[in-house]
């Protein structure tokens, strides 16, 4: 925006005291008005045409670039700073704290960069990377390796998920491991519970039969989530 009056020491400096001409005196008074005006307005409703009651509250804040300043104690500084050659909202506190606010377009995040975390969802949020060398696993917790557990942050643990029924029967000392709750009797197609009664043995059987298993795939339901590592 251009200016009625160049703001400047000479602007300042005028009306003379010396030279000055008394009768200039009201349009001085009125120039110092008008570039009030047009410099507050810039951030400031100040519309002479307005509603004064309005006059000075803010449309919008222009912070303009500068260095960090020098802390003060009981009061705290916003302001725009370069970050990575880019205006961007910083904010110090009393105790000489900066904290970057704004990074990239989006509030700055207070995660270091390489730190892992788990999300419920598809897609890594904005700033983060998905792990792809991870894939159908369970979540192990650990307390850290410094404290006597496994190593954090290991790509897995390995091992087998095995699902084991043993089933017991008294009266002739039998007993049979499960890899499922279809038990059945020699290998057929009449299943263990038809024959294994509520009283806990096996009932008389006329012939002699091999206690079987079947063996049947099983995995727990599970909610999919997906680790990612911060950009």
């Amino acid at each position: 925006m251009a200016y009625s009056n160049i703001w400047n020491a000479s602007f300042e400096a005028s009306p003379s005291g010396t030279t000055g001409n008394v009768a200039d005196g009201d349009d001085i008074i009125r120039e110092l008005k008008l570039a009030i005006r047009e410099r507050m307005q810039k951030d400031h409703y100040f519309d002479p045409s307005g509603t004064d009651a309005d006059h000075g509250e803010h449309k919008k804040v222009t912070l303009r670039v500068c260095s960090t300043p020098d802390n003060v104690a009981d009061k705290g500084f916003l302001y725009a700073k370069n970050y990575n050659s880019k205006a961007e909202l910083h904010y110090l506190d009393e105790d000489n704290n900066e904290v970057l606010l704004t990074k990239s377009g989006s509030v700055a995040s207070s995660f270091q960069s390489g730190t892992k975390m788990l999300f419920y969802q598809d897609t890594a949020p904005e700033g983060w990377t998905i792990e792809n060398t991870l894939n159908d696993k369970l979540v192990f917790i650990s307390k850290g390796s410094a404290a006597g557990g496994q190593t954090g942050g290991a790509a897995h643990s390995s091992g087998t998920w095995t699902r084991t029924q043993t089933t017991t029967i008294p009266k002739d000392g039998w007993s049979v491991s499960l890899g499922s709750t279809s038990g059945y009797l020699g290998g057929g197609t009449t299943q263990l519970n038809q024959y294994y009664g509520s009283t806990g043995y096996l009932p008389h059987i006329d012939t002699d039969r091999d206690l079987t298993a079947t063996n049947s795939s099983w995995r727990p339901a599970a909610y999919v989530c997906i680790i990612c590592s911060k950009d």
